[in-house]
């Protein structure tokens, strides 16, 4: 399907109309924030890492969203938001892992 957004609210994101992606997310691991079958817009342009920020990401063969955290050492903590899900500390610096970092989320829906 198609979602419209008016241009003021893509240019207060940073974005443009080819940077803005939207996903749906699967699963529990960002709930509370998110939950199972949300809609996320991301920022593709916004993949240097800020602290405390949600995106969306690939780790070997698996697409996740998650909060990332930069720590000292060149160390990138993964984070889920459910505490039923257990950090996950990389170094970023470790291409083996396979991280790419596909984009900052910017917005986020939930149907009722």
């Amino acid at each position: 399907g198609y979602y419209s957004f008016h241009s003021s609210f893509i240019t207060r994101k940073r974005g443009t109309e080819k940077t803005m992606k939207i996903f749906e997310v699967a699963g529990d691991s960002m709930s509370p924030t998110l939950a199972d079958g949300d809609m996320i817009m991301v920022n593709t342009s916004e993949t240097d890492v800020r602290s405390g920020y949600i995106y969306l990401l690939r780790m070997e063969d698996e697409l996740m969203v998650k909060r990332l955290e930069n720590r000292p050492g060149g160390i990138l903590l993964i984070r889920s938001d459910n505490p039923d899900y257990e950090d996950i500390p990389v170094n970023k610096h470790d291409d083996s892992l396979g991280i790419e970092i596909f984009g900052r989320m910017v917005w986020s829906c939930r149907e009722y």
